[in-house]
């Protein structure tokens, strides 16, 4: 009996000892583990708040950035709405078509309105022109009216040679001026 006893109490010690080393352990890992993990809490929140800074100043930047491309092109509309030409302006730019012709030795001989390529408020007038002049004049003559403040394009070139006298080639173009609508 008395060694089942002795068994039985080497069992506790051994029980105790045991327990005690494990919680010396553990209480040693608390100090030693209680500094880092206090060290990895700062770090963490500083992270987090200049990770939440970065991400206010990243969309700061972009609605920056988007203000000002916002007034990049409201300049542009604004400076392409002063080309536009007011329906009410086409007779003096079919004047201004006629002088620029001549200007380049080119001579008008008719320049009428025809069908507009209208679509909601900005659209398209068209006029058939015809003239007469070399392929020399009728260069300048292009290249002045696409020069013009006012946004036209040229649709249509025909040009019918004269083999008499070369200065006096039929010219026949189809112009489009971008119009708006008066309101």
């Amino acid at each position: 009996m008395q060694i089942s006893i002795l068994n039985d109490e080497r069992k506790k010690t051994l029980l105790l000892i045991v327990l005690l080393s494990v919680g010396i352990i553990f209480f040693n890992m608390l100090l030693i583990f209680r500094p880092l993990w206090n060290k990895y809490s700062a770090s963490k929140q500083k992270y987090s708040s200049i990770v939440r800074e970065l991400r206010a100043s990243m969309k700061k930047v972009k609605d920056k950035d988007l203000l000002l491309y916002i007034a990049k092109l409201k300049k542009e509309i604004s400076l392409l709405d002063e080309r536009l030409v007011n329906e009410y302006d086409l007779p003096f730019i079919m004047e201004k078509i006629s002088s620029l012709a001549s200007e380049c030795g080119v001579i008008t001989k008719r320049i009428n309105p025809e069908d507009a390529e209208k679509s909601g408020n900005l659209y398209f007038s068209v006029f058939s022109y015809a003239g007469k002049g070399t392929y020399h004049n009728l260069g300048k003559f292009l290249s002045k009216l696409e020069g013009e403040h006012y946004i036209a394009r040229i649709t249509s070139i025909r040009i019918i040679p004269n083999p008499n006298d070369y200065s006096r080639n039929t010219i026949k173009l189809t112009i489009s001026i971008l119009t708006k609508k008066s309101s």
